[in-house]
């Protein structure tokens, strides 16, 4: 079986289930499941997506600064 690679990091997919990306209104890319918890996080912090013309990304945001 051929894995995937994200279109937003380049990193395989891996095993957990890829997230639609919030870039597009119809929601209908597939990111891997760290760039779909980004994007998450960026948007509740509110901080401005990183658009597709970007990609791919080399750093995300860290999940563990926004747990308290």
């Amino acid at each position: 079986m051929i894995k995937s690679r994200c279109p937003r990091c380049g990193d395989l997919m891996g095993e957990l289930p890829p997230a639609r990306s919030r870039m597009k209104v119809d929601r209908d890319l597939f990111v891997c499941s760290a760039c779909g918890t980004d994007e998450a996080l960026r948007d509740g912090a509110g901080l401005p997506p990183i658009e597709p013309s970007a990609w791919p990304v080399t750093e995300r945001l860290n999940l563990n600064d926004y747990i308290t």
